[in-house]
């Protein structure tokens, strides 16, 4: 393959982008939606797979600003029950701040002064999210379009900070049901916003086998029926608030993934944009490529991982796809 270097306009605009996007968090402008399918099926351990070096980041550089409710505390508990029973570090009780409050109750955004009083004071805040408990069972459309556009605006306001929005918890209503009809509001907004949702309400509804239940509640009845089957380990019991241990577990792995794909590891999703193969798809691998297109000495491996968009090259092109797809 012919490694000559490119003209001196093109490796400047690199440059100028490789500048731009040093000051801006990797997570922003990435729609990111964590839900059932990050933890059943073959994804049922994924979360055994982040690296020690990402746990690290994670412990060092995301600090969590967290308006819960008793419904929202089931992610901390998830959390506590890795770090006391399968060794992970002590996140939740260490880089969370919490504080006790619901989504407006009538609708209202009350709860967004606090977010941007906190933020204001504490500039090395990375992760910001309120939880939902039974309000939006009451809600209009309109109401939850005004939770989503708050959060949007609080997302703007603070570009350094990833506001993670949620879905409501299950209350048994089913898909005729208010929660059901505003979790899927929820999910449409953010998809279309490219916002990053913790889908609460989804994975609850899945067991890890990937049997379907619309109609369950919070209690999450399927837990204690899977749990029961002898060849599902489902480790110990702990105090999960309204639910099943297991749920809360399953929400506590599905968001150190979420915060694991926020540090830019993907987990292998695409594997092909690892290009330096360090186990996450970011700012090192553009660098990587531009190394390899535009410095002289050997070339780096895996050489064959750089062609980013097919068409049998490694170039500028792959440069600005890798930008596009991280950024």
């Amino acid at each position: 393959m012919h490694r000559g270097r490119y003209p001196t306009s093109s490796l400047g605009l690199v440059f100028i982008l490789i500048t731009i996007l040093l000051a801006a968090p990797l997570a922003v402008g990435q729609g990111i939606i964590a839900d059932h399918t990050w933890c059943t099926g073959e994804n049922f351990v994924r979360y055994q797979s982040i690296p020690e070096t990402v746990k690290q980041d994670i412990m060092d550089n995301y600090p969590f600003y967290y308006h819960h409710t008793s419904h929202g505390s089931q992610i901390l508990t998830g959390m506590v029950y890795m770090r006391d029973v399968e060794g992970w570090p002590d996140y939740a009780t260490t880089q969370v701040t919490e504080v006790s409050s619901h989504v407006g109750t009538d609708g209202d955004t009350t709860w967004a002064p606090s977010f941007r009083s906190y933020l204001d004071t504490h500039p090395d805040c990375r992760i910001a999210s309120v939880s939902w408990c039974w309000e939006h069972q009451y809600y209009t459309e309109e109401q939850t379009q005004a939770y989503c556009e708050k959060m949007t605006e609080l997302d703007n306001a603070y570009p350094a900070v990833t506001f993670v929005f949620q879905t409501g918890r299950l209350n048994g209503e089913g898909p005729e049901g208010n929660v059901y009809r505003h979790n899927n509001q929820i999910r449409a907004y953010c998809a279309a916003n490219n916002e990053v949702l913790f889908d609460f309400a989804d994975i609850e509804s899945w067991d890890p086998d990937g049997n379907y239940y619309p109609d369950e509640s919070d209690a999450c009845g399927w837990c204690s029926d899977w749990c029961a089957e002898p060849l599902h380990d489902c480790g110990d019991d702990c105090s999960c608030a309204h639910s099943h241990c297991f749920n809360c577990r399953q929400k506590g792995h599905v968001w150190w993934l979420l915060m694991a794909r926020l540090t830019g590891w993907t987990f292998g999703d695409p594997p092909d944009y690892d290009v330096n193969g360090d186990g996450g798809t970011n700012l090192l691998d553009i660098l990587f490529l531009i190394d390899y297109v535009y410095q002289e000495g050997p070339a780096p491996d895996p050489l064959e991982l750089g062609d980013i968009n097919g068409d049998s090259g490694i170039n500028l092109l792959d440069i600005l796809d890798l930008i596009a797809y991280i950024y």
